[in-house]
């Protein structure tokens, strides 16, 4: 829609589109200033939620600067340090406190790595108890951490507001034991990363009446043998229930926890192999659960502690009886995880792949195999696997495979990828669910590639062998207007001109894009050809390792980009001027 067009319209309607529909970022960026003072009046009076996640460096920069005059009517805020290293610290710099953002209703921070000022994102969360907050997600992964954070967890839970809380945790931060004192209003509670004891789960019953979804780890190392030791009371309302456990040795205080949550309807529990006996679980739902209709009991090859004995067919075989087989949506998986994921290497921690939670099994790892029990959940003899988001594929599964359909993945990766690879994943996975997608160690077979690409058409995220992309003979690949990220690190290659205009061909809105290449002399072209880009990552071979001197003497008060290292990986978060500095032309072609 045109300017034209948006000033023929009321003020109710654009009050509407500026306050529900259109980001802070544009309504700063083209709305603002604009010698209209029919808009001027109105964004001074509107509600401005801002999205800073994977902007570029400029624009927040610019964002910054305006936004004290805007932040009392500032109502959600997101943060990221993906791919935008440094903007945690920059905006606690400038806002140390969220005192002025009195109508701020929504908070999403996410740190990463050992360079997050974590104190200063820590003091700034305190202050959150000024504000009417009603729905913060947290995300504290890759070496960063708070100094404190018993302080910051405590005071979180003080915040009477809150409706949904999301915190997401590195595995340091071992147990919390909440001694909860203030009535709370949280209806949808995430904890991954930080386990609680069964104390814990005691307070949650007592101070948060009005949950209706939990997702924690619950430590079981350590509890009372006797059930009744902990005193729960009713939770009414809970219908979702996520539990993750270690151990596996509470099947008492299990039981007797459910005969407080009358009206679950989805539980999802994670467990070791002392978790599959299918007696105690029958017993427990036909007794304490009567509304339960979506039930998955999952365990990780990992955590079989008779692995070597014990096939996982020979667990799922006991569920092989008429209670379990009649049970729609109630699923039992064995899972086999990628335990050291291909590509997990000095560029992944560089290029942060999204995966924000971290345990200390690997139960967040991608699928490689999978077991199930019976086929109850099947229609026309394919089972749906709807738990399964994050799947791995390195063969042709077996026959049997043709069985299952993931109707939820999120994350796939295909690694030896053939036609036939391909042909399988078209038919057993839903592949329009897919936002982020691994191509690696593939024969060349572009058409194949091609079918992928041209099926799943909402991803976000690609990682993809050059040649695979840009193969010799010209091969088209359907445009795709989504792709926001394009990592080409898997191996060195050639970054010339054609290239780069090939690639904003096929993906003119890129902001993200990771390569591997001494062409790093034609780096300035991308201004031209992708517009949208904010952050770059390259790897800079060791005979330039001398020209790191001009990347770190650069103004320090306004540098054109934000500099990340790891080894010799580097991220940049570009600015306007980042294209224009004169290192770019000391890279010369070997």
């Amino acid at each position: 829609m045109t300017l034209s067009k948006l000033e023929s319209l009321p003020n109710e309607i654009l009050l509407d589109l500026f306050e529900n529909y259109i980001d802070g970022i544009d309504l700063l960026t083209v709305f603002l200033h604009q010698l209209n003072e029919r808009f001027d009046a109105l964004l001074s009076q509107t509600r401005i939620h801002f999205n800073f996640i994977g902007c570029h460096l400029d624009t927040f920069r610019y964002s910054l600067h305006l936004l004290p005059d805007y932040a009392n009517r500032i109502t959600k805020l997101a943060l990221s340090e993906r791919d935008t290293p440094g903007q945690v610290n920059m905006f606690f710099a400038c806002f140390p406190s969220f005192a002025p953002f009195e109508r701020l209703h929504s908070l999403y921070i996410y740190c990463s790595g050992q360079g997050i000022n974590s104190k200063s994102v820590q003091t700034a969360i305190l202050t959150l108890v000024d504000t009417k907050i009603e729905t913060l997600t947290i995300k504290m992964i890759k070496g960063s951490y708070f100094p404190s954070w018993i302080t910051v967890i405590s005071t979180i839970f003080t915040f009477t507001t809150l409706r949904r809380l999301s915190l997401a945790f590195p595995q340091r931060y071992a147990t919390w034991k909440a001694q909860l004192t203030t009535l709370l209003n949280i209806e949808h509670l995430t904890i991954t990363g930080l386990q609680c004891d069964w104390n814990t789960l005691v307070s949650f019953s007592r101070y948060i009446p009005h949950l209706e979804c939990l997702n924690i780890d619950v430590d079981d190392h350590f509890f009372s043998p006797l059930a009744t030791h902990y005193q729960f009371l009713p939770m009414l309302k809970l219908r979702a229930l996520s539990l993750y456990f270690c151990n596996g040795n509470t099947t008492g205080v299990l039981r007797h926890y459910f005969d407080y949550t009358p009206a679950l309807y989805r539980l999802t529990v994670d467990g070791p192999d002392t978790f599959f006996e299918p007696e105690p679980w029958q017993t427990l739902i036909e007794t304490s659960l009567p509304r339960l209709r979506h039930f998955t009991l999952t365990t990780s090859i990992v955590r079989t502690r008779h692995q070597l004995n014990i096939y996982p067919t020979n667990l799922l075989t006991l569920y092989n009886n008429p209670f379990w087989m009649t049970k729609l949506n109630f699923n039992i998986i064995v899972i086999d995880h990628e335990v050291q994921g291909h590509y997990e290497n000095t560029v992944s921690d560089i290029c942060d792949s999204g995966n924000d939670v971290f345990r200390a099994d690997v139960s967040h790892r991608p699928v490689v195999q999978w077991w199930t029990a019976g086929k109850q959940n099947s229609h026309d003899h394919v089972y749906c696997l709807n738990t399964i988001t994050r799947l791995c594929i390195s063969s042709l599964p077996d026959s049997s495979s043709q069985q299952y359909y993931f109707k939820n993945v999120t994350f796939l990766a295909l690694y030896n990828l053939n036609s036939r690879l391909v042909e399988w994943v078209l038919n057993c996975v839903n592949c329009s669910k897919i936002r982020e997608l691994v191509i690696s160690f593939s024969d060349k077979e572009t058409k194949a590639i091609n079918l992928l690409l041209q099926s799943t058409v909402n991803i976000q995220s690609l990682k993809i062998d050059f040649d695979h992309l840009i193969p010799d003979r010209g091969a088209s690949i359907r445009r795709n207007i989504h792709l926001k990220r394009l990592d080409l690190s898997d191996g060195p290659h050639a970054f010339r001109k054609k290239d780069i205009v090939t690639i904003a061909q096929y993906f003119p809105f890129l902001e993200h894009l990771v390569i591997n290449t001494v062409d790093l002399n034609n780096v300035p072209l991308l201004e031209d050809h992708l517009p949208k880009l904010s952050t770059l990552t390259f790897r800079l071979p060791e005979r330039y390792f001398h020209i790191l001197n001009y990347f770190t003497s650069l103004d320090s008060h306004f540098p054109p980009f934000i500099l990340q290292q790891a080894e010799n990986w580097i991220k940049i978060w570009l600015g306007d001027m980042a294209f224009h500095q004169v290192f770019w032309q000391r890279f010369t072609k070997i």
